[in-house]
């Protein structure tokens, strides 16, 4: 039996992911928290972006994480790990936690890793 796939431009599904509404926050800390000698507060951006890939249902995130503060302070020695944790609306149980540690200005450092559940850190 020949498979009736059929070819030509009117069957080809040709439409590219699209944005769908995401969103900015700004997160403020304690610089005293990063460093006990200093003070005032930095800022931790986050930026959403969501796309739709179609005939996939398939919602693909991408999010930015960047860290605010004055240049004088960014110690190239150390790391900064940026997280964020989901779940789906159907199981707010079932949470996944996302991390990106990377070294101070060396973006070729970052690690992503995937956690079942919520990422503690320690306090």
């Amino acid at each position: 039996m020949k498979p009736d796939y059929k070819f030509g431009d009117e069957y080809e599904f040709k439409e590219e992911p699209r944005p769908v509404d995401g969103f900015k926050k700004s997160y403020p800390f304690q610089m005293s928290g990063f460093d006990a000698n200093l003070s005032g507060k930095g800022f931790v951006k986050l930026v959403g972006d969501y796309k739709m890939v179609p005939n996939f249902e398939t919602l693909m995130w991408q999010f930015t994480f960047s860290l605010a503060m004055p240049k004088q302070y960014f110690d190239n020695t150390k790391y900064v790990v940026f997280f964020g944790t989901y779940a789906p609306e159907s199981d707010p149980n079932a949470k996944t936690t996302i991390t990106c540690e990377v070294k101070i200005g060396d973006s070729s450092s970052a690690v992503v890793r995937e956690y079942d559940g919520n990422f503690a850190f320690d306090k």
